[in-house]
């Protein structure tokens, strides 16, 4: 079949000028355009997925040792995040440390490095993550906020002393003695009647530490002759031991001794009593602060440098 001039592409036709022309000019333009942008796009901004950041030099730094099978060399590069920024360094702990590593030593590093953030949005996303989550990976972050300034912090360690799980409230019990603050008072004395020892033992660490001694010594000091007189065995040791830091008398485990010595009276001395240092850092003869292990940490992380 012969196609006559009129009915080729682009020509004149009884209905006018034929589209095919005009039709698939906006495609090329749009391919063209294409081209052009892409010529424009680097290789880089690719292999950063779209989002215009260069990966930080910390997270490939980070990577390139984590993935060792020998927990020494993981430990290190957790230990090397000291100096990456705040944000950066919780992101990564988040992300690739905290819920993945099983071991203690390396997840103790891990809580060192976040306890030292300052930056405001770092410290917010440290308080998020202790509130919410796997209560292995929680008590991981409480133990964090007991080393961070602020009052995000605190009123976590607040509110996880009322937390359902009691590994959550004996953490939360040793932060509020990190802590010092005397608003934590009356929640420590109410942790004495939880019906976890684990608990009670967290809380009878963190009320020496607290730093209005002699307001410690009026409220506290009858509660514990009667929580004293009330329990036995090691609770009972651990009360005598708050009792002694708190006052700076060690009469031991018998109640009526200190009862006589909160009324003003001579209680006599003490089973081989010598003077007791106060009891801000809890190193007095006898207390040992690492009772508290019960609760979630055997004994004091490695603290900042610098931070009782």
């Amino acid at each position: 079949m012969v196609i006559s001039r009129a009915m080729q592409p682009g020509r004149s036709s009884l209905f006018g000028r034929t589209p095919q022309r005009r039709a698939w000019r906006p495609v090329a333009a749009l391919a063209v355009g294409l081209a052009v942008a892409l010529a424009g796009v680097s290789a880089p901004a690719f292999a950063r997925g779209g989002k215009g950041k260069a990966e930080d030099p910390a997270v490939a730094a980070f990577d390139a040792k984590f993935r060792s099978e020998d927990a020494k060399e993981r430990a290190e590069a957790v230990t090397a995040l000291r100096d990456a920024p705040d944000l950066v360094k919780v992101e990564i702990v988040d992300k690739k440390v905290i819920g993945r590593e099983k071991r203690a030593d390396v997840l103790a590093r891990a809580v060192d490095v976040v306890s030292r953030v300052k930056e405001p949005d770092a410290v917010a996303l440290v308080v998020e993550r202790a509130t919410k989550g796997k209560t292995d990976d929680r008590l991981l972050w409480i133990e964090a906020l007991a080393n961070l300034d602020g009052s995000g912090p605190h009123d976590a360690l607040l509110a996880a002393v009322k937390d359902k799980e009691p590994r959550i409230r004996g953490m939360a019990a040793y932060g509020l003695g990190r802590h010092r603050a005397m608003d934590a008072l009356d929640p420590l004395l109410a942790l004495l009647d939880d019906q976890h020892w684990q608990v009670q033992a967290a809380a009878l660490e963190a009320l020496p530490r607290l730093a209005d001694k002699a307001e410690v010594q009026r409220r506290a000091a009858p509660k514990l002759v009667e929580f004293l007189e009330a329990t036995a065995g090691r609770i009972q040791v651990d009360c005598a031991d708050a009792l002694a830091r708190i006052t700076g008398r060690r009469l031991g485990r018998a109640a009526e001794k200190w009862r006589a010595f909160l009324e003003g009276k001579d209680p006599g001395p003490g089973p081989g009593e010598q003077p007791v240092a106060g009891g801000d850092d809890g190193d007095a003869e006898g207390s040992d602060s690492r009772r508290s292990g019960g609760c979630g940490h055997e004994g004091d992380r490695p603290r900042p440098d610098g931070v009782e």
